[in-house]
């Protein structure tokens, strides 16, 4: 048992208990999950507060005001698995959100590993009550789970193999257990079996390499390695319908041969699980970080490797998916991973599935077709204000799909921008009209009349840069 099932348990009984209200976060259970702001955003509104995301997330106020609007009659449990795998785990601030004053009616329960920051950055934000170190399985309880693992086949290793199974330095994860005992399941000598025991790696992630390898070469329908790869780029996971056009004919709507498909599926399904997202729950996902950590080193560690299966999701996204809100969250990240990038300037500016995206979002995707080029604005000579012209001015949505008028709009995320909280648009050398030719920045032709853009205050925070698009 992993610790993940034992939080599991941990939230099956304090749901079924009438005297705790529980709030749960499994980080590892799909892409979204991973997020920081998934987790902030979730949580405020389990306890009542008011949370808008933002690139760069404010830990002390979210700190702050996290337990404000609490019911003090009420006790509230909440529980975040695999802490150490969220997307800030790497940078200081990690788990500085935690109060060091918890109220008394809150119970929390964080899980992690023992490597990384996580456990020490705990334990500075917050006075701990109490921590159990989560030990191996006692050799009995691994000698269960093999006898197990087998009795449902009607196999069984003799005692010697059990002992030399059970006591590899890799039996004490739960997950390399279970790989390792398909893996000698379908061993087909039985007389090299015990050889076969000795001969397994003791990492989980060289097992995992070992046996996909393997499942890989021995793969008579050529769809293995794709719905792997094509799983571990999707960011909110593929269901079945997805994953059989992704394998077949996308182009001319066919997907592929339903039988591989369900052959290939199987070969792998110790790999895979199926979880919701984006509200449905039949999504299919790698089954454990490390799944996910070796796909992307054996097939995906290069860019060129991983862009035909972005540029064939992107296809997907763009031409066959009818869920706006998927298309919102997929598509950005596909286009920019195929460096499809006028496409995707082409779907934030003009594409009506763009209209109401998550501001945040916006902007982030804004901030990376810019121009990246600080600009000097004391050196005249070295860079121009963006400018509009007399028509673009008073046309409205040029910079984002129903946009208001282009005048009042932030030149990058389209979003309309208060007098008060206005920043200066400005061009670099690279970028800017030669003296007296002065363009229009929505509509690329000469503006003798115009007036200057603008940036919001978000997209003009910080060093000035350029604002123009660079794909």
């Amino acid at each position: 048992m992993g610790k993940s099932t034992l939080v599991a348990e941990v939230c099956r009984r304090l749901s079924e208990c009438t005297t705790h209200e529980v709030f749960y976060h499994f980080v590892g259970c799909n892409t979204l999950a991973l997020e920081i702001n998934t987790l902030f955003g979730r949580l405020c509104e389990y306890l009542g507060v008011e949370y808008i995301p933002h690139q760069n997330v404010d830990y002390s106020d979210f700190k702050n005001k996290l337990f404000d609007n609490i019911d003090p009659a009420k006790k509230y449990g909440i529980v975040i698995d695999a802490a150490n795998e969220l997307s800030d785990s790497q940078i200081t601030q990690h788990m500085l959100w935690l109060p060091s004053k918890i109220p008394h009616n809150v119970s929390i329960l964080i899980s992690t590993t023992t490597e990384g920051l996580t456990p020490s950055k705990i334990l500075f934000s917050s006075k701990i009550i109490w921590s159990l170190n989560l030990t191996e399985f006692k050799e009995t309880s691994k000698t269960e789970l093999v006898n197990h693992f087998f009795r449902r086949f009607n196999k069984k290793l003799d005692r010697s193999q059990q002992i030399a199974l059970v006591r590899r330095k890799g039996a004490g994860n739960p997950f390399w257990l279970s790989i390792a005992c398909e893996e000698l399941r379908v061993f087909g000598i039985f007389e090299k079996l015990t050889e076969r025991i000795c001969d397994l790696p003791d990492s989980l992630e060289d097992l995992l390499k070992q046996v996909l390898l393997r499942i890989i070469a021995e793969d008579i329908t050529g769809f293995i390695k794709d719905i792997l790869c094509y799983v571990a780029c999707a960011k909110g996971g593929l269901d079945v319908v997805e994953l059989k056009l992704l394998l077949g004919d996308i182009d001319n709507n066919i997907p592929a041969p339903g039988l591989k498909f369900i052959v290939a599926k199987r070969r792998i399904s110790t790999f895979l699980r199926n979880a919701s997202s984006y509200g449905t729950p039949d999504k299919i996902f790698l089954r454990h970080r490390s799944v996910a950590n070796v796909t992307q080193s054996l097939f995906l560690s290069t860019q060129d490797a991983a862009f035909p299966y972005h540029k064939k999701l992107s296809t997907y996204y763009y031409q066959h998916c009818k869920t706006m809100f998927v298309v919102q969250q997929e598509l950005p990240h596909h286009l920019m991973q195929s460096n499809q990038k006028g496409l995707l300037l082409k779907f934030m500016r003009s594409d009506h599935r763009s209209f109401n995206m998550n501001l945040m979002q916006r902007q982030m995707i804004m901030s990376k077709l810019r121009c990246t080029t600080a600009v000097q604005t004391a050196m005249p000579q070295m860079c121009s204000k963006a400018l509009l012209c007399q028509f673009c001015q008073s046309r409205p949505g040029i910079f984002k799909p129903g946009g208001g008028c282009s005048k009042d709009a932030c030149v990058l995320c389209g979003n309309n921008v208060p007098f008060s909280q206005e920043s200066g648009a400005w061009l670099c050398m690279k970028h800017k009209y030669p003296p007296k030719q002065d363009r229009c920045i929505g509509c690329n032709k000469f503006a003798p009349k115009s007036v200057p853009a603008k940036l919001c205050r978000h997209c003009g925070f910080g060093l000035t840069k350029c604002c123009a698009i660079s794909v």
